[in-house]
């Protein structure tokens, strides 16, 4: 994992894999999706990416416009959004 972008409200991960991995069966981009909130409500997004069935992408992105500071995420509230396409 290394950063590939970052902003003051967004940061951008990427994934190297090396040799053979076994890809996800489905064609879906963003399978999964995590949310965690503020006392004040407002979230914090994290999205993860997948290119050709592989983990290529993590997007961390601040609705608040804050500075992201990733050491003091709270995750006590949070709730995950799972594609339709690939619920078992």
């Amino acid at each position: 994992m290394y950063l590939k972008e970052s902003y003051v409200d967004a940061c951008f991960f990427g994934f190297q894999t090396v040799g053979d991995v076994e890809k996800y069966p489905y064609k879906i981009t963003v399978p999964i999706e995590m949310s965690i909130y503020r006392t004040n409500g407002i979230p914090i997004d994290f999205l993860l990416f997948l290119s050709e069935g592989v983990v290529s992408e993590m997007e961390i992105a601040d609705f608040d416009f804050l500075d992201l500071d990733p050491v003091s995420f709270d995750f006590t509230k949070r709730d995950y959004r799972i594609n339709d396409a690939v619920r078992i």
